[in-house]
């Protein structure tokens, strides 16, 4: 019986592992795929207004609007949290639902401001974004998933740049 018993809980504790690990892979997958969009529609299309061109920067911002609603399921998912942030439930980390959301803010920021970061709208969006990380960061410490999230979206840029490694720094 204690076997059994001990036999269940290693199921049970693997099986929650997996779903976080399955739910990180899920982001980083949307990521990727929205900074492929990106990269390719920037490639062919930066400066022209052609129809084709139109037409794919939809594609693209529909792609980060349904890349953004992954992260909000997930930060919905408990009807048990009633913190606006997300308490430590079990295992889990305080701020969890937060972090979800600064997630599921940036694919909507990049679906609103693609090819258009400089407008003034974008730029307060940009300001808004940076000081919900430093007040997520201050409360709950820095994002586990942020370091390994495509830069792309972290930085606006399309570039290679260089990562500074100070987790408690604000990577702009």
């Amino acid at each position: 019986m204690k076997t059994k018993t001990i036999l269940s809980l290693a199921l049970i504790l693997t099986a929650a592992g997996l779903f976080g690990m399955g739910s990180q892979a899920a982001l980083y997958t949307a990521a990727e795929d929205l900074v492929d969009k990106m990269i390719a529609w920037s490639k062919e299309c930066v400066g022209k207004t052609d129809v084709d061109c139109s037409r794919n920067l939809d594609a693209l911002r529909k792609t980060a609007f349904k890349a953004a609603e992954f992260p909000n399921e997930l930060a919905q998912d408990t009807t048990d949290d009633k913190s606006p942030d997300g308490d430590a439930i079990g295992n889990g980390k305080a701020g969890w639902k937060a972090h979800w959301r600064m997630y599921q803010q940036l694919f909507i920021y990049h679906g609103k401001c693609f090819n258009r970061y400089d407008a003034k709208e974008c730029r307060e969006m940009w300001v808004a974004q940076d000081k919900e990380r430093t007040r997520l960061w201050h409360l709950y410490g820095p994002e586990p998933r942020w370091r390994d999230f495509p830069d792309a979206l972290r930085h606006r840029t399309f570039k290679p740049i260089p990562t500074k490694r100070h987790e408690n720094h604000l990577m702009l």
